[in-house]
């Protein structure tokens, strides 16, 4: 279950050089990719910036090419290098400033002062330079979704960290209800709260799992295309209710109009092998997708991302954002 990227190899085959200033942390699984890269910048400060002066962190949805010159090229203060973290650069920067930047990290460019890294919610990068560049890169990472099997390993792991142990029929009562990691570790801990002392066995997890979110999540989006603020409204507060992480439901509405999006650009043959995704979750999105225009998910899209900025960067409440979201996006 290593998150280590499997293109590595093509390093040793002629790719571009590998250089460890350079390093891409991407995927779907946004928990683990989080965890991920909070450990590498307290790595970073605990090495080479114990003053935790020198890490910056740069969103790159609506960045200015003069601005990440800047950020890039600045010299470290009172350390050997400086963090400059890019929040979405593949997914958002423009065509000109991605390849102008690619040709700098060939070039070998920042990598005395800084060590850049990227941090991308999903790794889809077809026919994308960059991408291609800072995956062969010896400390990059991908992150998909777990697989049943895994999530049952993971959920083993995280509740011995907690030093606590669980019966494998409880472990895998919990992978097989819970696909997403965020949704994965709140189960876990209201488990360990329920059996306190004891082993945690079937009865600790029943109370806390629920209907699958993803079947919500197409619910919600059904509600929102069909221009009923009410139920999608509803559907949103139930999960409040059961205590959702913000984030975590942000990322699933997300994922799930980004798909929409996909399937709006077309696609050719199998849909789900072509995008990486589940044919099930494919099967119940085409017809969603055909009732909304591309410009709508357009700006859906681009409105989910600005609550994630206003999420991260201002005191707004996320249920406030988030119910104004869902009024302004039904139809």
């Amino acid at each position: 279950m290593t998150s280590r990227l499997k293109w590595a190899w093509e390093s040793e085959n002629g790719g571009a050089t590998s250089n460890d200033m350079y390093i891409l942390t991407c995927g779907e699984d946004t928990y683990r990719s989080r965890q991920h890269l909070q450990k590498m910048i307290a790595s970073f400060k605990e090495k080479r910036d114990p003053q935790g002066l020198n890490v910056s962190f740069l969103d790159c949805k609506k960045l200015e090419p003069g601005v990440l010159w800047e950020h890039l090229g600045t010299v470290p203060f009172l350390a050997e290098k400086r963090m400059v973290v890019l929040q979405g650069f593949l997914e958002n920067a423009p065509k000109e400033l991605n390849e102008a930047l690619l040709a700098k990290l060939e070039a070998g460019a920042f990598a005395d002062t800084a060590v850049t890294v990227f941090f991308e919610t999903t790794s889809d990068f077809k026919k994308n330079p960059l991408f291609d560049f800072l995956k062969k890169q010896p400390y990059s990472s991908a992150f998909p979704l777990l697989a049943e099997h895994e999530r049952e390993t993971w959920v083993k792991n995280e509740t011995r960290e907690r030093g606590m142990s669980v019966t494998t029929g409880a472990a895998r009562m919990i992978a097989a209800s819970v696909a997403e990691t965020w949704q994965l570790i709140r189960v876990v801990e209201q488990a360990c709260a329920l059996a306190g002392a004891e082993e945690i066995q079937r009865a600790h997890v029943e109370p806390f799992i629920e209907p699958p979110l993803d079947d919500n999540i197409f619910n919600f989006t059904d509600a929102l295309a069909a221009g009923n603020t009410r139920r999608a409204l509803e559907l949103l507060h139930d999960q409040r209710r059961a205590d959702a992480n913000e984030f975590y439901l942000l990322t699933m509405i997300t994922r799930q109009f980004r798909i929409l999006l996909q399937l709006k650009d077309g696609v050719s043959g199998d849909a789900a092998k072509e995008l990486g995704i589940h044919p099930f979750v494919i099967k119940k999105s085409l017809p969603l997708a055909r009732r909304y225009s591309p410009a709508q998910l357009q700006t859906i899209y681009r409105n989910l991302f600005t609550i994630e900025t206003l999420l991260k960067t201002t005191a707004t409440p996320a249920d406030a954002l988030l119910d104004q979201f869902v009024v302004t996006a039904a139809k």
